[in-house]
């Protein structure tokens, strides 16, 4: 297990979590958003990181969440912007898309991918359609995936569906 402590340009929190995998364009981790506890999985994108440093194995958060963290197979293709999108598209699950400003995330799916860009469909904090909006694929700092905030929208969703 590898705890990082991330620095993304232009925002002012620094991101921790565990390294689940790297590629040349990104860091897919969980996040450890305080002290022990672990939501969700954010994808950074490498172009953005002022600074990453590894969190020493005898720290006691280390110790910690190494008896707590489970590899899970949440395997998400980082290897190339492609992939990562086509596979955010397949699996049409509410993700949160960061750019400039730390200070809101686009919550939503990926409608369409394209060459160098993603169609993403927004919605609101009621879940409500809002509308569909093209992000070019290298102006992404950060994606949430499987947060406890993205994933209980998600369980509205299905139950707001099952009522039709």
């Amino acid at each position: 297990m590898k705890l990082v402590e991330i620095k993304i340009n232009r925002y002012p929190t620094i991101l921790k979590g565990i390294v689940v995998s790297e590629s040349n364009d990104w860091y897919y981790i969980q996040e450890n958003v305080v002290d022990y506890v672990l939501d969700g999985f954010k994808i950074c994108n490498k172009r953005f990181i002022r600074e990453i440093k590894e969190v020493r194995e005898d720290c006691f958060d280390c110790k910690v969440l190494n008896l707590k963290y489970k590899f899970s197979d949440n395997h998400v293709p980082i290897d190339n912007y492609s992939m990562l999108y086509s596979f955010l598209q397949k699996e049409h699950k509410l993700i949160g898309i960061k750019l400039k400003s730390q200070k809101f995330m686009y919550v939503g799916r990926i409608k369409k991918n394209n060459d160098k860009s993603f169609t993403f469909t927004r919605i609101g904090v009621e879940t409500q359609a809002l509308d569909t909006i093209t992000i070019k694929y290298n102006s992404v700092r950060l994606i949430s995936l499987h947060t406890d905030y993205l994933d209980s929208l998600e369980l509205y969703i299905s139950s707001v569906k099952s009522e039709l």
